[in-house]
């Protein structure tokens, strides 16, 4: 029988580059075997499988099919590249979680800089769960069905910490062996099933799930989401959108490629940092959260 041939495959032989969830340098690209170049940068896989488990295929999203190839045959697509069914995960792991922690790191910072009730009714309305100073962003779709969790550790400063990894509810407990056997990761954005609530409320999308939640506190004219990384816009978290009037706040050092997105998705972009960052918030990476609650203070 003749080799079954595939345009796209993951080139194990490259070196390997930042991965866009987990900013380790354990990503590898996909591959265009027809003339040897590499797919834009979101379409990879991580190999910390238990920790990041961050993996997009060009088969997933439509890339495929508009980047068709006539020797490709989609009766033959390996294993990795079907699209499986979306897993879930069940309220009896999520809901224990969200009874607010008055101990947690995150969760004192903030109460401390904002109006108390508000940040904990924020806490609440996000489903944000919490784990000692780890706060686990439930992505929940806009039908109220879990995806996963992100687990993020915070200091007293309201900042990361860097000394502990990000993970996911699906693979930490992978690690755990706790089963979670072929659990297929499809991410939504952060706070998507806040949509639901209001079909007609403008929507704000922003790079971390923290700064949505800051954002939802301080102006609450918009319904904050977060798509999690810098490379977080996609067609499919995209489509929950339509017929919305969307409006991106890119981080510094993203606007021209959040600036792309927007003329791709034809939403609005606001370019507030980089009109007001000076060169010190420039060096210190500071996002809109820290713009604004220096504002707020």
């Amino acid at each position: 029988m003749e080799a079954t041939k595939f345009r796209f495959s993951l080139n194990k032989k490259g070196k390997k580059e930042l991965c866009p969830s987990c900013h380790k340098k354990s990503f590898v690209r996909f591959l265009d075997l027809s003339n040897g170049s590499l797919l834009p940068e979101k379409y990879g896989r991580c190999d910390r499988e238990d920790r990041c488990s961050y993996f997009i295929s060009p088969y997933h999203d439509g890339y495929a099919k508009e980047n068709i190839d006539p020797s490709y045959n989609p009766k033959f697509i390996p294993h990795t590249q079907i699209d499986l069914p979306i897993s879930y995960i069940k309220s009896d792991v999520v809901n224990p979680t969200l009874l607010i922690e008055t101990n947690n790191a995150l969760f004192n910072f903030l109460v401390n800089r904002l109006d108390r009730e508000k940040t904990a009714n924020a806490f609440t309305s996000y489903r944000i769960g919490f784990y000692n100073d780890w706060c686990i962003f439930w992505q929940h779709d806009f039908f109220g069905k879990c995806r996963s969790g992100k687990y993020i550790k915070y200091l007293s400063n309201g900042h990361r910490d860097k000394n502990s990894i990000t993970t996911w509810e699906h693979a930490r407990r992978t690690a755990n062996r706790i089963a979670y056997d072929g659990f297929n990761l499809k991410q939504c954005f952060f706070g998507e099933h806040l949509l639901a609530n209001d079909l007609s409320k403008p929507v704000a999308i922003v790079e971390s799930e923290k700064t949505a939640l800051i954002a939802s506190v301080i102006h609450d004219g918009y319904i904050w989401l977060a798509c999690g990384s810098k490379n977080g816009l996609s067609d499919y978290k995209m489509n929950a959108l339509k017929g919305r009037k969307v409006k991106l706040y890119p981080d510094l050092g993203a606007y021209s490629e959040w600036y792309e997105k927007a003329v791709k998705y034809k939403v609005e972009i606001s370019d507030l940092l980089e009109k007001h960052a000076s060169k010190e918030d420039r060096e210190n990476g500071l996002d809109l959260a820290d713009f604004l609650l220096r504002s707020n203070g």
